[in-house]
């Protein structure tokens, strides 16, 4: 177990992880696009698509932001490069805390639609909560492939010397 933690959360893991969350993204948002032309009838289902993708960008978005801590936890750190990995932190944490904000607000856009409209009003407007919160999973699928880059290009340009 402790193996696979720190493949995870090493520079090639994080790469595999975010491109698998990215292609995640990108099935969900192809296949619930037609749920969102007829939002009514299909608000539990995109409800629960963007509530699925809420967790796994807040999970992630944890992890990511720890990553520092969890490397030292593990020992996971390799000796040599010290500046390419404080490099990788950073934009752990950085895309990390965008990751986890970002789920958290798509997951609130689907529970203002579960409230009662007695208690808020969102009957005829689920459309735009809905459309909120995929506006906010494409974002994060963007960062996350932005992140990939970053992590690349770190891991190609720092430390060469080394």
């Amino acid at each position: 177990m402790k193996r696979l933690l720190r493949y995870i959360i090493s520079r090639r893991g994080l790469l595999v992880v975010n491109f698998a969350i990215v292609a995640f993204i990108a099935i969900v948002a192809v296949e619930s696009w037609e749920l969102l032309r007829d939002t009514i009838h299909n608000a539990d289902e995109i409800g629960d698509i963007l509530d699925a993708v809420g967790i796994v960008l807040v999970a992630w978005g944890v992890a990511l932001e720890e990553r520092a801590t969890l490397m030292n936890a593990f020992g996971a750190y390799k000796e040599g490069c010290p500046e390419s990995e404080a490099m990788i932190d950073r934009e752990c944490h950085i895309y990390g805390m965008a990751a986890l904000l970002l789920g958290l607000f798509m997951e609130v856009t689907v529970e203002l639609v579960k409230v009662p409209d007695t208690v808020i009003n969102t009957f005829g407007i689920e459309h735009v909560l809905f459309g909120v919160g995929g506006l906010f999973m494409l974002v994060a699928a963007s960062l996350l492939a932005r992140m990939n880059l970053e992590i690349w290009r770190i891991g190609k340009t720092a430390c060469q010397t080394a």
